[in-house]
C-alpha cells in the first residue's frame, strides 16, 4: 500500500521499448517507487524510451513543474546577469 510520506511524487514510465519480463520488472519497480507517497501519480510518457531526457525533454518538465506546484513551492529564475524573481510554477 502506499507509503507515509505526504509529498507529491510523479513516476514517469517510458511509453517503448520494453515487453515481456523486462516491462513486468519495470512496472514493478515503478509500483515500490510509488508507494513511498500518499501522493503519487504514475505516468506513461509516449514515445519515450530509457532516455526519456532526451525523447521527451518537455514531459520531465511538466513533471518537475507540477511536483513543485502540488509541494506548493514557487519558481525562482536566476538571469545571466545575476538577478532573480521569484513566481509561482505554472505549467
Amino acid at each position: 500500500g502506499p507509503g507515509g510520506l505526504d509529498i507529491p511524487v510523479i513516476v514517469l514510465s517510458a511509453g517503448r521499448g520494453r515487453a515481456g519480463a523486462a516491462a513486468a520488472l519495470w512496472a514493478r519497480l515503478h509500483g515500490k517507487t510509488a508507494a513511498i507517497s500518499t501522493r503519487v501519480r504514475v505516468i506513461l510518457v509516449p514515445d519515450s524510451g530509457h532516455m526519456m531526457m532526451f525523447d521527451r525533454p518537455d514531459a520531465i518538465a511538466a513533471a518537475v513543474r507540477a511536483a513543485a506546484r502540488e509541494a506548493g513551492l514557487r519558481a525562482r529564475t536566476q538571469y545571466l546577469d545575476g538577478s532573480s524573481r521569484c513566481q509561482e510554477a505554472r505549467e
